[in-house]
């Protein structure tokens, strides 16, 4: 190529980086190699010039109107919020993610497809709806749409309803779908836009602008403290958010470290047989105590654990304080049955469950039965239904032909089906509190206890009423016919070093109350 045809060309390139401003930087470059190399291959540099200009004048002639309705505006939930923001000063973002309610898992790709599509369907269309990762969608409303705060949470939930409706369809495979949804207005960020009409300055302290990154990141924010509350929860945002991530963020930190360090103990409160009033077990309870905010509610530390993936770590050292504890107790002379545990999912899933377990069992020389395992309805229900190679369901299974003892707890709050119930080799049912309150005084809840205890019955089930907290509710249950009960009423969760005296008191008041009444002459 002569001097000159190389400055022609040259010429020609800065001329396409001009005219690729604002369609990004990779149609120049493609386009001004293409015309390099057409140009190499015919050794004229007049035909790299024709080529560029034919380049250039496609975008232009796709702009005219005859071409408009065609010609998709710049993609992405950033330019839709930037266009938003341009043309009325507020823009409303959405930020979805899609998941399995029982086990969190992301949907499958071919169902995330067909969500989405449902999703356009029902929207407007200048609306912008973006997939990012494997389980999340952005939707940002056209200008002219901009609601108000109930407008949007109503918004907000039609858009959950469509993506979790009609889940059994050939696109879902009969998967259960929750929608968790973070919502933002640009109003919800700054008081208004700066270039409408309010100055930077009448934005409240501590605010972001409302930019395109600032509402993305709201909404975000949102989805988050969303996620934080459960699966299927719709969040607007709102300042105080973060303060509460950052919260949980440093009590995450917290409760890591003190699993690490063995700060987290169990505590055990006790049950009650209704015939005999003997103790007939303890229920072990994770218990931390933080060194500056005192005693944290398990409501707090467990979702922080969950997160990290520490649940297993956190159940393992539940299980072997357990059993230490029954050791002792039976050193001690006291007669205690057993020890329930709680099993989280992540344990229930672990395929080494069983034989960990029978370790365990083995290195503190105790029988299987002493040991009762507690699984939450809702993660049966969600194993449960046909899927006869489960994890959960195996294991279980497992753990029963040791020995061991297996409670389903919270009955009545999982939707268990009793088909389930059924093939399942569950010992006893854990009642539900929700049951048991106002038990005494309430014909309706007295009837509701009376059809649950009726089916353990017809199963060969036993039966425990979890949240006693008063004499009278204790003796309808025992009335009612129900087996065992436990709450406060009983006694309340305690360590360990407390069990044993609150063992010999009780031991005490019912020896005083079995001893006859001595009649003087």
């Amino acid at each position: 190529m002569t001097g000159r045809n190389a400055t022609a060309l040259t010429a020609t390139g800065h001329w396409l980086v001009r005219k690729a401003e604002g369609r990004g930087a990779a149609w120049g470059v493609a386009t001004l190699c293409a015309c390099v190399m057409v140009a190499g291959l015919a050794g004229a540099w007049w035909l790299a010039v024709v080529l560029a200009i034919a380049a250039a004048a496609v975008p232009a002639l796709w702009s005219w109107p005859v071409f408009r309705r065609h010609a998709a505006a710049p993609a992405g939930a950033a330019a839709a919020i930037a266009r938003a923001l341009a043309a009325e000063g507020d823009a409303v973002c959405l930020w979805l993610r899609l998941s399995d309610p029982a086990t969190g898992a992301p949907p499958d790709h071919p169902v995330m497809v067909a969500r989405t599509a449902r999703l356009a369907k029902i929207l407007r269309a200048g609306d912008q709806i973006e997939r990012r990762g494997s389980a999340d969608i952005v939707i940002v409303l056209a200008p002219g749409s901009a609601p108000d705060l109930e407008d949007a949470v109503q918004l907000a939930a039609r858009v959950q309803g469509a993506v979790t409706a009609s889940l059994a369809e050939a696109d879902c495979g009969g998967m259960q779908l929750a929608a968790t949804v973070g919502l933002c207005r640009g109003a919800d960020i700054a008081p208004a836009n700066p270039g409408r009409g309010a100055a930077a300055s009448d934005a409240e302290p501590g605010r972001r602008p409302a930019t395109p990154a600032a509402i993305l990141d709201a909404a975000a924010a949102a989805l988050a403290d969303a996620l934080a509350e459960g699966v299927g929860t719709i969040r607007v945002f709102a300042p105080g958010i973060r303060d509460r991530q950052s919260r949980r963020t440093a009590l995450a930190r917290d409760a890591a470290r003190a699993l690490a360090a063995g700060d987290f103990t169990a505590w055990f409160q006790p049950q009650i047989c209704t015939d005999t009033g003997r103790i007939s077990g303890f229920e072990a309870l994770a218990r931390w105590t933080h060194p500056d905010h005192g005693l944290v509610p398990p409501a707090d530390f467990l979702p922080a654990l969950a997160a990290a993936g520490l649940l297993e770590r956190l159940g393992n050292v539940m299980l072997d304080q357990s059993l230490d504890a029954l050791t002792a107790w039976d050193r001690a002379g006291f007669d205690i049955p057993s020890v329930g545990v709680n099993m989280s999912e992540a344990d229930l899933r672990d395929p080494h469950l069983a034989q960990r377990i029978a370790w365990m069992l083995d290195r503190h020389d105790l029988h299987a039965d002493r040991l009762a395992i507690e699984v939450l309805e809702s993660v049966v229900a969600a194993g449960g239904s046909g899927a006869g190679d489960s994890p959960v369901l195996r294991n279980v299974r497992a753990l029963a032909n040791m020995g061991c003892r297996i409670d389903l707890d919270d009955f009545g709050t999982g939707h268990a089906s009793i088909t389930t119930l059924h093939r399942l080799p569950v010992r006893r049912i854990k009642i539900d509190r929700s049951f048991v309150t106002g038990v005494d005084q309430d014909r309706a809840q007295q009837k509701m206890m009376m059809t649950i205890l009726s089916m353990c019955d017809h199963l060969g089930l036993e039966s425990l009423a979890e949240g006693v907290e008063s004499q009278p509710e204790h003796a309808m249950l025992a009335q009612l016919g129900c087996n065992h009960v436990q709450g406060f009423g009983i006694g309340r969760p305690m360590p360990f070093d407390a069990c044993c005296d609150w063992l010999r008191t009780r031991d005490a008041e019912l020896d005083a109350a079995m001893r006859p009444i001595r009649r003087h002459p």
